[in-house]
């Protein structure tokens, strides 16, 4: 699994942040989960569709699914 997080440039506030499940899609490529997140954030009123050159988007690398797996 991977996020996607949205940045605010200006401020550096992490905007939104969505999961991305790579094992689940045949030929994943980085800027179409950065799009797919983009959209999402649009339809949630989080960003401006007209401002996307205000925000980064970032791919943080791969989150393992089972958090738990440390219990000592």
């Amino acid at each position: 699994m991977k996020n996607v997080q949205i940045i605010d440039k200006l401020s550096g506030q992490i905007i939104a942040e969505y999961p991305i499940f790579v094992d689940l899609i045949d030929d994943p490529v980085d800027q179409d989960f950065m799009n797919d997140a983009w959209d999402i954030a649009v339809e949630e009123g989080l960003v401006d569709d007209d401002d996307r050159k205000c925000y980064k988007l970032e791919i943080l690398s791969d989150i393992p699914l089972d958090h738990s797996s440390d219990s000592s």
